[in-house]
């Protein structure tokens, strides 16, 4: 059967890449059921539009909507809320800073994709072998310890990558992530390209790196260059789709991300390939291999001072402060679940208490922004009205949604998350206590590590293991992960546990961190500490075998 070709995703005059991009998805379905397109021609242009059938033998579909850079207002959280009416009455927020509406019918997807059109939103390139999503910082544009406001920049990949022809059929995924600071909030070192901002001589600018992953072989990016204008970011990404979509591998999708790339060229051959594209693509564009000396960091915010009516506890855990003497509240949801009247509530709060806009973050929470100290203690109250859940200072649970909706989850990842919430309330119910600093707690459903178990503080693995003759769902258990810092630290393996004993086994980590630490010890530090110590014990038993 003959297909319809690449042009038909080409702009007519006058119109919107949105509108586009929904176009070319309804003409791929039209001609897919009246039989002029093939079934491999329709998934790959099926996905290529956000659109992805869920776990066999469902018949329905996934659909992925980007929030660039996680930025949404609040008629677009409305819109989402809206879309959830077409399949499951849920919004998953991903570890990408993008939405999943699951369990929507082939037939509503049409109409789905233009409603969020209409408001401004896009599944364009959100899934096949393009530049996906652009992630950023959850705070970027307000964040005190940013180095500059690099939101033009976040904005600009956005836009120049969604129809970009060139990067659209590329070997594999290409993830791109920006930071606004060293603090690296948005895991730059772990995509494909990251971007670190960085002031030069008082010019804006990014440190780049390239060839990151976090799957089933993790890899930490290497240098690509050490410091490009803020202007050449467009150019840069570009010239390296260039490279990858040249000498990417096709014909083995296991080994065809930029990661096995980049380890297989080598750092420099591959910095010189990148180079000579740049020279094509981007004519003039300054690269530095030695950005000089850095410039002092920002001074840390000071911590939230008493805000009457608010709890303590709760604000230090849950308050961000913004420039301009604002603040951004934090409203964690485990495992990525949220229920279209929640969605709808955020959207009311952002308008009236902050500046109408909520932050999508990579690690599954709401962020209202631009909240005057003011209406904080209102914001509070309307809080415990209406979510009284939102006002127990728990650790984040992150998870993937797992079976039954991925084709790759071993287990219910996103199921299990909502029991360690749940645990982990009671807990918090019970002791008093607020969340212990710095503790994430980040489930995948498969080795894929979609959640970025494999580089959390505790991380949790689905699989399976033997029970006399059959097998039952387990985790591999692995702690000590950082990845928002200048090196990722990749957590360490440490037990399986049966599925239905997980959340016990968070809550004795987290009773055994309150009973050892030390007076201020983060999290982190603690497991720190621990691992050493359990390491030179086992290094003290293999001298006296």
């Amino acid at each position: 059967m003959g297909g319809i070709d690449r042009g038909a995703v080409a702009f007519a005059p006058g119109e919107s890449v949105l509108a586009a991009g929904v176009r070319a998805y309804a003409q791929a379905l039209a001609a897919y059921r009246t039989g002029a397109m093939d079934a491999a021609a329709f998934r790959a242009l099926r996905i290529q539009a956000g659109v992805h059938l869920e776990r066999s033998p469902s018949s329905r579909y996934m659909v992925r909507v980007k929030t660039p850079y996680g930025l949404a207002d609040a008629g677009q959280l409305r819109a989402l809320a809206a879309a959830s009416r077409h399949g499951l009455p849920r919004l998953h927020l991903t570890t990408r800073q993008a939405v999943e509406l699951h369990d929507v019918p082939q037939e509503h997807t049409v109409s789905l994709l233009a409603e969020l059109a209409e408001a401004g939103l896009t599944t364009w390139n959100a899934g096949g072998n393009s530049v996906r999503n652009i992630v950023a910082c959850p705070l970027m544009g307000t964040c005190p310890l940013q180095r500059f406001d690099a939101i033009a920049s976040a904005r600009a990949l956005a836009r120049d990558f969604l129809g970009y022809a060139p990067a659209e059929h590329l070997p594999r995924k290409l993830k791109v992530a920006l930071s606004g600071c060293e603090r690296d909030c948005a895991a730059a070192r772990l995509a494909d390209v990251g971007l670190v901002a960085e002031v030069r001589d008082g010019q804006a600018g990014f440190r780049v790196f390239a060839g990151g992953g976090i799957g089933a072989t993790p890899a930490i990016a290497v240098p690509l260059a050490a410091w490009v204008p803020a202007a050449a970011v467009t150019p840069l990404v570009r010239a390296v789709a260039d490279v990858f979509g040249r000498l990417g591998n096709r014909q083995n999708r296991h080994r065809g991300r930029l990661k096995w790339l980049v380890a297989e060229m080598g750092e420099e051959r591959f910095r010189s390939e990148v180079a000579r594209a740049l020279e094509q693509v981007g004519a003039g564009v300054v690269w530095l291999d030695d950005a000089g000396p850095k410039a002092p960091e920002p001074p840390e915010p000071d911590a939230p001072t008493t805000v009457p009516g608010v709890d303590a506890g709760w604000a230090r855990s849950r308050l961000r402060a913004e420039v301009g003497g604002t603040w951004a509240v934090v409203l964690p949801w485990p495992g990525g679940s949220v229920t279209p009247d929640a969605a709808r509530t955020v959207a009311d709060w952002s308008e009236a208490y902050g500046a109408g806009v909520v932050t999508v973050t990579t690690a599954q929470e709401l962020v209202i922004r631009g909240v005057r100290p003011s209406r904080l203690g209102d914001l509070y109250a309307a809080i415990g009205a209406l979510m009284p859940e939102q006002l127990l200072a728990t650790a984040q649970v992150v998870s993937c949604p797992g079976a039954p909706y991925c084709n790759l989850a071993v287990t219910r990842s996103g199921d299990l998350a909502q029991r360690i919430a749940d645990a982990l309330r009671a807990e918090a119910r019970r002791t008093g206590l607020a969340d212990p600093q710095g503790l994430l707690v980040r489930v995948s459903g498969c080795p894929h590590s979609c959640s970025h178990a494999r580089f959390a503080p505790v991380g949790l693995i689905g699989g399976a293991v033997r029970l006399g003759r059959r097998s039952i769902p387990a985790y591999t258990l692995l702690v000590g992960g950082a990845e928002d810092r200048e090196q990722p630290v990749a957590a360490t393996a440490t037990v399986r546990v049966p599925a239905r004993r997980v959340p016990e086994a968070i809550v004795r980590i987290v009773r055994a961190y309150r009973a050892e630490r030390d007076p201020d010890e983060t999290f982190a530090a603690w497991t720190a500490r621990r691992l050493v110590r359990a390491h030179s014990r086992r290094k003290e038993h293999e001298r006296h075998e």
